[in-house]
């Protein structure tokens, strides 16, 4: 017996209605902290992933989605590259993507440990927070948002997974006798976000 189209989303996925929509890079962290969510359901007959069902579920929910009836119309009018990036499996006949039916992620996410799954959000919601802070906190490096580093186009890559110690050991080369400039910038920029 199907429930009504007003069925609300899961609890665990209740914090991400006031984060801001996915955007493609974040589809692979996602993905892997959700990946971390016990599968409910007996191996025999999945068609879909469960990290794909909860990405899909995630996402719609991250673009505004509020109800399981939104959840699977978000799904269905994915683009194929949206459903690529979350994991959706390619039918064998027609070599389009598919995404489950609306039973199916009603069903799943019914079934589901509404503990771990929002444990797992949480936690992609913290790291997608510190990924943030840090990527605010480089942007000046290249020169274009600071006028006092505008005079030095630092090519300087910066990268999330750099160490504050690498970041800086690439500025001064770049800046040189202006190293005493990127450090009053980067005592700002540390206290305009707060230090990670």
């Amino acid at each position: 017996m199907p429930a009504e189209p007003s069925s609300p989303i899961p609890q665990g996925l209740a914090p991400l209605r006031d984060a801001d929509p996915l955007r493609p890079a974040e589809a692979p962290h996602l993905l892997a902290y959700l990946a971390t969510i016990p599968d409910p359901r007996r191996p025999a007959g999945c068609r879909h992933p469960l990290a794909c069902i909860l990405g899909l579920a995630a996402a719609a929910v991250l673009a505004g989605a509020r109800s399981m009836a939104a959840i699977a119309e978000w799904a269905a009018d994915a683009p194929p590259m949206v459903r690529a990036a979350l994991g959706a499996r390619r039918d064998a006949l027609t070599g389009q993507r598919t995404v489950p039916a609306e039973s199916t992620i009603r069903r799943t996410l019914g079934h589901l440990d509404d503990q771990a799954l929002a444990v797992a959000v949480g936690a992609w919601l913290a790291d997608r927070d510190r990924r943030e802070r840090r990527r605010h906190c480089c942007i000046w490096a290249n020169g274009t948002t600071d006028e006092a580093a505008s005079g030095a186009s630092a090519q300087v890559e910066t990268h999330e997974n750099f160490s504050k110690r690498s970041i800086a050991r690439a500025i001064r080369r770049v800046l040189g006798s202006q190293w005493r400039t990127w450090r009053q910038l980067t005592a700002r920029c540390n206290s305009a976000v707060g230090s990670p």
